[in-house]
């Protein structure tokens, strides 16, 4: 199978990114809104919870399924795609703290594309360009989600 890394530092704490990723909404705010992926249902960060989203393939909609495993409260947790475009994908989150207030978020995705043989020769110029800009983008939406956090937690809640 194909691999992917990407690793960004953030400063946050471990309990704070795992919190953030863990929140209702995160799934739809890390997604680019280029990519036309529409949530379907977010799962919970618990194994064997399912996450289903439609993603754009050109003229295309497909339903993509993935399920949650290997799951460790704020350290780690992975998702399989269990139906969707790809032959094959893994993808495991892992958070691991640099210091008190700073942790790296390390994205190892292994995948394959459809019909591998033939077409897996294409992904350095159809896949891995996409996911390179797609986990720069989650990086920034995480750290200014972040920074923003962080900015009010201590303001008292309002209603409107």
């Amino acid at each position: 199978m194909a691999k992917f890394t990407h690793e960004a530092e953030h400063t946050a704490s471990k309990e704070e990114i795992w919190n953030w990723y863990d929140s209702k909404g995160a799934f739809r705010r890390i997604m680019p809104e280029w990519e036309g992926i529409i949530p379907l249902n977010a799962g919970a960060l618990e194994n064997d919870d399912e996450t289903i989203f439609k993603v754009s393939l050109g003229p295309i909609k497909q339903k993509w399924v993935a399920k949650h495993h290997s799951v460790i409260p704020g350290e780690q947790f992975a998702d399989r795609m269990m139906r969707g475009p790809f032959g094959a994908w893994n993808h495991v989150h892992k958070f691991e703290s640099v210091s008190e207030n700073v942790t790296k978020i390390l994205d190892d995705v292994e995948y394959k594309l459809p019909v591998h043989f033939l077409t897996g020769w294409s992904a350095g110029i159809t896949v891995l360009p996409r996911m390179r800009q797609m986990f720069k983008y989650r990086s920034t939406r995480v750290t200014n989600d972040l920074n923003q956090i962080q900015k009010t937690s201590e303001k008292p809640r309002q209603r409107v």
